[in-house]
């Protein structure tokens, strides 16, 4: 029985300071909002782990689910990793990868890819949901945002 109350008093100061550590350091959850149905296809968003790599520059994962696909062999989701500039109403890819139903990675690229102009039917939800999240909405966003309504429209 003294055996076990001290192994009990030395593992009760560990304890602790394992608590400490786990409530002091702050954990990054993934939080998936859905973006964009189309055809019954899913395109998510992770608000919950959106970095900030430059001023007015943020980077966010985006998670499409493809429902229906004419071959059940073909891809079946993909993580895509994007950066989006809240203030020139720019998007660009930075890294993909696509798999299959099985889980297996069918097609990958960790290339940046081109900054291009947020339409109104290319990439405004996302670009939306990302810079509301991170820089706020300001009457500046709302004018930026209105500016990129009208970019899809006259396009």
């Amino acid at each position: 029985m003294l055996a076990s109350r001290h192994t009990i008093k030395t593992l009760i100061p560990t304890v602790g300071i394992t608590l400490v550590i786990m409530i002091a350091t702050p954990a990054q959850a993934q939080q998936w909002q859905l973006t964009l149905i189309s055809k019954g296809d899913s395109m998510y968003t992770d608000l919950g782990r959106i970095e900030r790599v430059a001023p007015h520059v943020y980077r966010a994962w985006s998670k499409y689910v493809y429902v229906k696909r004419a071959d059940v062999r073909s891809d079946a989701k993909a993580l895509v990793q994007k950066e989006y500039d809240c203030q020139q109403g720019t998007r660009r890819v930075v890294s993909a990868v696509f798999y299959n139903a099985d889980g297996a990675v069918t097609w990958q690229s960790k290339e940046p890819g081109p900054w291009t102009p947020v339409t109104l039917l290319k990439g405004r939800r996302q670009w939306q949901q990302v810079c509301t999240r991170v820089d706020g909405l300001a009457l500046s966003d709302v004018i930026r945002w209105l500016k990129i309504t009208l970019r899809g429209l006259t396009s």
